[in-house]
């Protein structure tokens, strides 16, 4: 994305991978548009839900066919959040929502510690801390005895430990250290994050 050339056949790859999901997408409109699984049968909105996941995988692929990776991404986001956003107003908690969360709002400090310094970060670490609280409570990705749960609780406990180190750099005033801390944390989240997927 920060490329401004088009690498194609990244782009290839990634139109071939959403025509594939776009298609396993509308199965799934089908089988449970008008007949949502027992989570969601109080969902009056849960059809629109669909449709509306439906419309961002269209924006991706669009963005994509014309070269716009970072427009193509920005989309892929909005999507993400409306499944987090479905979820939770059902009342469903799930590892990968949280760590949706955390990423977010790391991004977020990211861009923070760059234009004003890592002392700027300050205010908001209480809410990140939350955020990566919610990650440690939240239910592993699979069911119990699933050999990918230890994988990801290893990556977790790592995943915290980062976050620690970020926050002691910070809290001492280390703003190389921090944004060391950070590149490190980040790459945890991105590992979990796709490990949750």
């Amino acid at each position: 994305m920060k490329d401004p050339q088009t690498d194609k056949i990244k782009q290839e790859t990634g139109l071939v991978l959403l025509r594939n999901a776009r298609k396993q997408w509308r199965t799934v409109q089908e089988k449970w548009g008008n007949n949502p699984p027992p989570e969601y049968t109080s969902d009056v909105s849960f059809r629109m839900r669909l449709q509306d996941f439906s419309n961002a995988l269209e924006d991706m692929e669009k963005a994509l066919v014309s070269g716009d990776a970072h427009r193509s991404f920005t989309a892929c986001g909005s999507g993400c959040a409306l499944f987090v956003t479905m979820h939770e107003e059902n009342g469903l908690t799930y590892a990968l929502d949280a760590l949706f969360h955390l990423r977010k709002s790391m991004k977020t400090a990211g861009a923070v510690m760059k234009a004003r310094g890592s002392e700027h970060v300050r205010l908001i670490l209480p809410d990140l801390m939350q955020l990566r609280d919610a990650v440690l409570l939240a239910p592993l990705p699979w069911p119990a005895g699933d050999e990918r749960n230890k994988s990801y609780d290893e990556t977790i406990r790592q995943l915290s430990r980062a976050f620690d180190e970020w926050i002691l750099s910070i809290t001492s005033q280390t703003s190389a250290e921090a944004e060391t801390h950070y590149a490190r944390l980040m790459d945890m989240i991105n590992k979990a994050y796709g490990m949750a997927l």
